[in-house]
């Protein structure tokens, strides 16, 4: 299932599967649970594990290590996935991406050997998802040539930053940048900012506290950071696009705050990429448990002489689990495909789109599926030790940290009606994604196939945009309508856009990555065995037939006919009856080691006999 650093993640399993350290611990207190998650996460350190990450001479390779590591350690423990993702991806891949090669050489050094163990301060008590509104503010100061930070308000302080209530020294904390003599901002900035020193004292001007008790992720140390005057050095302006020189002149390679703006966030959509794939991570989990234990579990017989009948068995125990099964194949293939073409063949602003689609889709369909296979597994599938329960409500905050999903498919619509507009105005010429747009539609192709759902998918995306267009350019020309007042009107209508183009994006990347669907192969089919792609269709089929049947929007844009959608719907029932007999397989599928699994995964009557009490 994944594609990429077989080895690395291996030599974490190895670790995991040997210490007592990785057992699972259900029910611990907050100050346990940390403790328990920084004694793993030095355990990978000392096995060697970060060498060539963030310092790595090959950034790509250094990135693709570190996302195995953090992928394969949110198997078993999404709280050690998180504390270490912000130190190295967000902390680390700040100093990377917008710092000067000579702070990158200064700093990530330590930042790969946990000697500069830092946080990533953007989100304040007051904005969250309108990061570009932060009220910090860093002023410079020509008599001492430093920037002096300051929390000007208890709704600027900064707020649920991971690692900053008790592990972290140092801090990436963005901040308005205000030049002397000037009222207006200069804009968001970043700034590597000492908050503790090595034995755990604050800094002077610095006041930390922690965020409490969350409904999971406990295992990270949240917390809250006022700066009151504090100073920060000049060269501590991570300074890649804007820096003040020592005469105190400032310059930018951005041609406004917006687009300075723009290239410092964009740290954050390699980010969402990790989030998406730890969910897709938890999914899998979920469903091997809950198809194992499908396997197993028998209720009710035919006839009173009859053996019960195992809950797969039931048609409608299938299809709650294999539609969520075959949508996680799908969105794991998808996510291989989009890292192997990150920072490579991909453009930003297409990697921006795809990390906002795929993020919100693939994140929401994790809870969702978690949701359903503790259900599926009923009671037991409550206890704490079968996991599902106690991993969902950890996984819960992906809904809404990096971004929260329903804004950022908001997003994705913007993008997609900028291009929208630009092939209006090329004279009806689209490029990309929306290619399709300059083609009539084709004839229907048949119902049971990926193609359908396709060929459905981008008629409705044919007639979303042009309408939600026409919409926002109505509410513009309204009197004191403004671009913003235009666009929020019609944020529902934008939702609708998001998801269908995401789900097409997901579709194309899957079929170019199996050779499958008519896709016509890419690069990714070399290691898919002729053999697997009639197994690798049907599940896509399932996929894009279950995304069709739960998308009310392509009726209402008439994309799908009520007589295709109860073909459509009864179709699944039918793939579903079809992939029973590979139900082992495909729990196997998931690529989820057995220590990894749950009680209830194996011989649950065993496990709860009297000897063992």
């Amino acid at each position: 299932m994944e594609g990429h650093d077989h080895a690395t993640r291996a030599a974490v399993l190895a670790v995991m599967a040997s210490s007592p350290t990785f057992r699972l611990y259900p029910g611990e207190s907050k100050e346990v649970e940390r403790a328990r998650t920084a004694a793993r996460w030095a355990e990978l350190a000392d096995a060697g594990l970060f060498v060539d990450t963030v310092a790595a001479a090959d950034a790509a390779a250094g990135r693709a290590k570190l996302d195995a590591i953090h992928e394969t350690a949110s198997l078993l423990d999404y709280s050690l996935c998180i504390g270490m993702s912000v130190h190295f991806s967000l902390f680390g891949g700040s100093i990377a991406a917008l710092g000067t090669p000579e702070q990158a050489a200064a700093w990530l050094p330590g930042v790969e050997a946990l000697t500069m163990r830092g946080c990533f301060a953007l989100t304040e008590l007051g904005h969250g998802s309108n990061a570009r509104g932060v009220e910090t503010e860093a002023r410079y100061d020509a008599a001492t040539d430093t920037f002096v930070l300051h929390t000007p308000t208890d709704a600027a302080q900064k707020y649920w930053i991971g690692g900053a209530a008790t592990t972290a020294r140092w801090a990436v904390a963005f901040a308005q940048l205000y030049m002397p003599g000037e009222a207006a901002t200069r804009g968001v900035h970043a700034f590597v900012v000492r908050i503790r020193e090595d034995d755990g004292t604050p800094i002077t001007g610095i006041l930390l506290a922690d965020c409490g008790y969350k409904v999971g992720l406990n295992g990270v140390d949240n917390g809250r950071i006022w700066f009151s005057h504090a100073p920060v050095p000049r060269g501590h302006l991570l300074a890649r696009y804007a820096r003040v020189d020592a005469a105190g002149v400032y310059t930018c390679d951005a041609p406004s705050p917006d687009a300075l703006f723009g290239v410092t966030m964009s740290a954050l959509s390699g980010g969402r990429i990790g989030i998406a794939a730890s969910g897709v991570g938890q999914a899998r989990v979920a469903l091997a448990i809950a198809l194992r234990y499908a396997l197993r579990r028998r209720a009710f017989a035919p006839a009173p002489t009859a053996p019960e009948t195992l809950l797969l068995d039931y048609p409608m125990h299938r299809r709650r689990l294999l539609p969520r099964l075959a949508s996680t194949v799908v969105h794991q293939t998808a996510l291989n495909d989009l890292k192997a073409r990150w920072g490579r063949t991909l453009s930003a602003k297409d990697g921006h789109v795809a990390s906002c689609g795929f993020k919100s889709l693939m994140t929401w369909h994790a809870l969702e599926t978690m949701q359903v296979a503790r259900e599926a597994c009923g009671g037991q599938g409550y206890k704490s030790e079968n996991r599902i329960g106690v991993s969902r409500a950890a996984l819960d905050i992906s809904a809404t940290f990096e971004g929260d999903n329903t804004v950022l498919l908001q997003q994705v619509t913007k993008s997609c009606l900028a291009s929208y507009a630009r092939g209006v105005k090329s004279g009806g010429r689209w490029t990309g994604a929306l290619d399709h747009l300059n083609h009539p539609p084709p004839p229907p192709p048949p119902i049971v196939s990926m193609a359908f759902a396709v060929y459905t998918l981008r008629r409705a995306e044919a007639a979303l945009l042009p309408r939600l267009a026409a919409a926002i350019a109505a509410s513009a020309s309204q009197p004191g309508a403004t671009p913003f007042t235009a666009l929020t009107a019609h944020q529902v209508a934008a939702d609708g856009v998001a998801r269908v183009h995401t789900q097409l994006l997901l579709l194309a990347a899957y079929t170019s990555a199996t050779g499958t669907g008519g896709g016509g192969g890419g690069g990714g089919t070399a290691g898919v065995p002729p053999s697997l792609r009639p197994l690798l269709d049907t599940l896509g089929t399932l996929h894009g037939l279950a995304v069709l049947d739960d998308n009310a929007v392509l009726l209402r844009t008439g994309a799908l006919s009520p007589a295709d959608a109860a073909a459509v719907h009864d179709a699944i029932d039918g793939l579903c009856t079809a992939l029973r007999p590979h139900a082992a397989e495909l729990a196997a599928v998931m690529t989820v080691p057995d220590f990894l699994l749950a009680p209830i995964a194996f011989d649950v009557v065993a496990h709860n006999s009297r000897a063992r009490l």
